[in-house]
């Protein structure tokens, strides 16, 4: 048995899905103690103190790391992610390609566009509207489409964004501050918009998809 694996999957229930067991104790985890149901081990990592618990579910390809706990009758699916210090838990659903890593999620975040900005980019909405931003090169084009251009001020819109959950599709892109933290980019520049939540077409992997934002400058 690898001994650094934390947990083992028990037989395959009616459901399609096995639950698992601690092999260890970690965290306010005891070795021993029955957890919630995977698809495969693929759907949790062995590392950190993450974990699934009661009733709750991770299927799909989705996957739970860091010191992210799901719980009750929760359940996690498709290319979600669940990772740093987030819980999910009550009746709540992380799907698509959802990437949560902040809060305590307890609703279905397809359904909320406030809860999912929350959850995923650690904003909150005022007066309807966020705060995001934007990459772009040093001539205020598009990184992926230089035939595209933002202005240093004013409305920018997408007539022919495609109205669905994928998060790699047409439309204006933006995300948090945190994630061009990360991914920072030499010659490049962030611009500062203002975006409506009605303008909002999907919140996925970390980022917002939508049709139209204001954009109110470039960032300091």
């Amino acid at each position: 048995m690898n001994t650094n694996k934390k947990y083992e999957l028990k037989e395959r229930e009616t459901n399609g899905l096995c639950r698992i067991v601690a092999l260890k104790s970690f965290g306010n985890v005891t070795k021993g103690d029955i957890g919630g149901y995977l698809s495969a081990d693929t759907n949790l990592s062995h590392e950190g103190n993450c974990w699934i618990f009661g009733d709750a579910r991770v299927y799909g390809r989705a996957h739970v790391y860091g010191n992210a706990q799901v719980y009750d009758n929760a359940q996690v699916c498709g290319d979600a992610r669940v990772y740093g210090n987030a819980q999910v838990c009550g009746d709540a659903w992380v799907l698509q390609e959802m990437h949560v890593h902040f809060g305590h999620i307890k609703t279905d975040l397809s359904k909320s566009k406030r809860d999912s900005l929350r959850a995923q980019l650690n904003v909150t909405p005022f007066q309807n509207t966020v705060i995001l931003y934007k990459r772009v090169n040093a001539d205020l084009t598009a990184e992926h489409d230089d035939r595209f251009q933002y202005p240093k001020r004013g409305m920018v819109e997408i007539t022919n964004a495609e109205i669905s959950d994928t998060s790699c599709a047409s439309g204006l892109h933006f995300a948090g501050a945190e994630y061009y933290s990360q991914n920072d980019k030499v010659g490049s520049i962030i611009l500062v918009a203002r975006i409506n939540l009605d303008d909002i077409i999907t919140i996925q992997a970390g980022k917002v998809r939508c049709k139209r934002a204001f954009i109110c400058g470039i960032a300091d």
